[in-house]
């Protein structure tokens, strides 16, 4: 168990989270905005239709080879705290 699990922490969001009066301008000009309807937002990705599959494949990876990770060693493993 973490120090940090036994502890009763929770954020305090007028103390922690501070906010300016610009701040709260931005919240309310974007919660004031414009929403497009569901079947309008649905409507708008259909006629922007589906990718040619040959261009997804064609796609290339990451230029570096794939992250492994070192298989674990018995010392290591034996100092591991257990859950």
């Amino acid at each position: 168990m973490r120090s940090s699990d036994s502890r009763d922490e929770h954020l305090m969001l007028d103390h922690d989270l501070p906010t300016t009066a610009g701040d709260v301008v931005a919240l309310q000009r974007t919660r004031a905005a414009r929403r497009i309807p569901l079947a309008e937002y649905l409507a708008l990705l259909a006629r922007l239709g589906s990718p040619e599959l040959a261009r997804l494949r064609s796609r290339r990876g990451p230029a570096e080879p794939p992250f492994r990770l070192a298989p674990m060693t018995r010392a290591w493993r034996d100092e591991a705290p257990s859950p």
